[in-house]
């Protein structure tokens, strides 16, 4: 029997963020976050009525200041990251992208580092959410 909509549940409400895999040879470009003791892949979330991809380029602008020739490739997924504290979830998206950097990377005020890294050495830095969308095969124990 299909469902009574007199009885449907509240929307759920997400924010929506876009991060960019990022790759030198065999490794990933990592940002260590300031103030906390966890790395991320670059990226943000969407702000007003921006695309995915506006939203994307413009957190890459902000962290990565000097990143040129910026293409942003393939999506490699999507994972929503539960609510803390009473924030909505955020539904993140992965793509792949194509960018120049300089040679002395800089990063902005809100990372406090970063590292190019291999493929299975990523996964064991990031959320498991995040790593298991990273291309290429599972490492053993990772989700």
């Amino acid at each position: 029997m299909p469902p009574d909509p007199s009885e449907s549940r509240p929307l759920r409400r997400f924010h929506v963020g876009a991060k960019a895999v990022i790759t030198r040879g065999p490794s990933i470009l990592l940002l260590h976050e300031a103030g906390r003791d966890a790395w991320d892949l670059p990226g943000g979330r969407v702000e007003g009525r921006e695309t995915l991809p506006q939203a994307l380029r413009r957190e890459l602008d902000e962290e990565l200041p000097g990143i040129d020739e910026l293409r942003i490739g393939e999506q490699l997924g999507s994972v929503i990251v539960s609510a803390i504290d009473g924030d909505p979830g955020l539904l993140l998206v992965l793509h792949a992208v194509e960018a120049r950097l300089p040679p002395a990377i800089r990063t902005s005020a809100s990372h406090r580092a970063h590292a190019w890294v291999p493929v299975d050495e990523a996964r064991r830095r990031l959320a498991p959410e995040l790593a298991a969308l990273l291309p290429g095969p599972p490492v053993k124990g990772s989700a």
